[in-house]
Protein backbone atom coordinates (compact mmCIF):
# COMPACT_ATOMS: atom_id res chain seq x y z
CA UNK A 1 0.00 0.00 0.00
CA UNK A 2 0.98 3.43 -0.73
CA UNK A 3 -0.11 7.02 1.03
CA UNK A 4 0.83 10.04 -0.68
CA UNK A 5 -0.02 13.15 1.20
CA UNK A 6 -1.04 16.05 -1.33
CA UNK A 7 -1.32 19.06 0.27
CA UNK A 8 -3.37 20.37 3.42
CA UNK A 9 -5.81 17.30 3.93
CA UNK A 10 -5.62 14.82 1.06
CA UNK A 11 -4.06 11.63 1.16
CA UNK A 12 -3.95 9.21 -2.00
CA UNK A 13 -4.31 5.44 -0.84
CA UNK A 14 -3.58 3.16 -3.61
CA UNK A 15 -2.93 -0.75 -3.21
CA UNK A 16 -2.55 -3.36 -6.14
CA UNK A 17 -3.34 0.08 -8.79
CA UNK A 18 -6.49 0.88 -7.47
CA UNK A 19 -6.90 4.69 -6.06
CA UNK A 20 -8.64 6.14 -3.24
CA UNK A 21 -8.43 9.82 -2.19
CA UNK A 22 -9.40 11.13 0.59
CA UNK A 23 -10.60 14.77 1.12
CA UNK A 24 -9.47 16.84 -2.36
CA UNK A 25 -9.81 20.41 -0.40
CA UNK A 26 -8.94 23.82 -1.73
CA UNK A 27 -5.81 23.37 -0.56
CA UNK A 28 -5.16 20.06 -2.57
CA UNK A 29 -2.52 19.98 -5.60
CA UNK A 30 -3.92 18.81 -9.03
CA UNK A 31 -4.53 15.58 -9.07
CA UNK A 32 -4.18 12.86 -11.07
CA UNK A 33 -5.09 9.42 -10.05
CA UNK A 34 -4.66 6.08 -12.44
CA UNK A 35 -7.46 3.83 -11.50
CA UNK A 36 -9.80 5.60 -9.07
CA UNK A 37 -11.99 3.63 -6.99
CA UNK A 38 -13.54 5.68 -4.80
CA UNK A 39 -13.77 9.35 -3.11
CA UNK A 40 -13.76 9.96 0.85
CA UNK A 41 -14.25 13.52 2.36
CA UNK A 42 -14.40 13.52 6.07
CA UNK A 43 -16.61 16.80 6.53
CA UNK A 44 -17.90 19.86 4.47
CA UNK A 45 -14.98 22.18 5.12
CA UNK A 46 -13.45 23.40 1.79
CA UNK A 47 -10.01 22.30 3.09
CA UNK A 48 -11.31 18.70 2.91
CA UNK A 49 -13.73 19.04 -0.10
CA UNK A 50 -13.52 21.38 -3.50
CA UNK A 51 -15.93 21.64 -5.93
CA UNK A 52 -13.17 21.93 -8.71
CA UNK A 53 -12.10 18.30 -7.55
CA UNK A 54 -14.80 16.73 -7.80
CA UNK A 55 -15.47 18.15 -11.50
CA UNK A 56 -12.24 16.87 -12.48
CA UNK A 57 -12.67 13.57 -11.23
CA UNK A 58 -15.95 12.74 -12.12
CA UNK A 59 -14.79 13.94 -15.68
CA UNK A 60 -12.20 11.24 -15.69
CA UNK A 61 -13.97 8.41 -13.39
CA UNK A 62 -17.80 9.36 -13.44
CA UNK A 63 -19.00 5.45 -11.69
CA UNK A 64 -16.64 6.40 -8.88
CA UNK A 65 -18.53 6.65 -5.93
CA UNK A 66 -18.32 9.95 -3.61
CA UNK A 67 -18.70 8.62 0.41
CA UNK A 68 -19.28 10.68 3.03
CA UNK A 69 -21.48 12.63 6.08
CA UNK A 70 -24.81 13.65 5.72
CA UNK A 71 -23.29 17.15 5.55
CA UNK A 72 -21.44 17.22 3.06
CA UNK A 73 -23.87 14.73 0.76
CA UNK A 74 -26.02 17.92 0.87
CA UNK A 75 -22.90 20.19 0.09
CA UNK A 76 -22.04 18.32 -2.55
CA UNK A 77 -25.47 16.84 -4.27
CA UNK A 78 -24.43 17.95 -7.53
CA UNK A 79 -21.96 15.23 -7.51
CA UNK A 80 -23.97 12.36 -6.75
Amino acid sequence: MRIVKRGHACLEVTESGKTLIIDPGDHTEPLDPSDLVAVVITHEHPDHWDAAHLRAIRERFPEAPIFGPPGVLEAAEEFE
